[in-house]
């Protein structure tokens, strides 16, 4: 997708985050959220707190917890 030059709606990046289950890839994705400017939609970032929880990453999460 990114090679052919097409960003990332939020709807992708919620669906490729219910697919994640190891934190290398929550990493990845929380990246293009950043990225792509979609810190401030709520639904991924419930999923974020989700998945990092999901995956261990109990401080990221909580880490993200606080920033909202």
């Amino acid at each position: 997708m990114l090679h052919e030059g097409l960003k990332p709606t939020s709807v992708t990046l919620l669906t490729l985050l219910s697919g994640v289950s190891e934190s290398i890839h929550v990493e990845c994705l929380h990246t293009c959220i950043v990225k792509y400017g979609f810190m401030g939609h709520i639904a991924l970032l419930n999923s974020m707190l989700n998945v990092y929880g999901k995956c261990g990453r109990i401080e990221y999460a909580r880490k993200l917890f606080e920033w909202m």
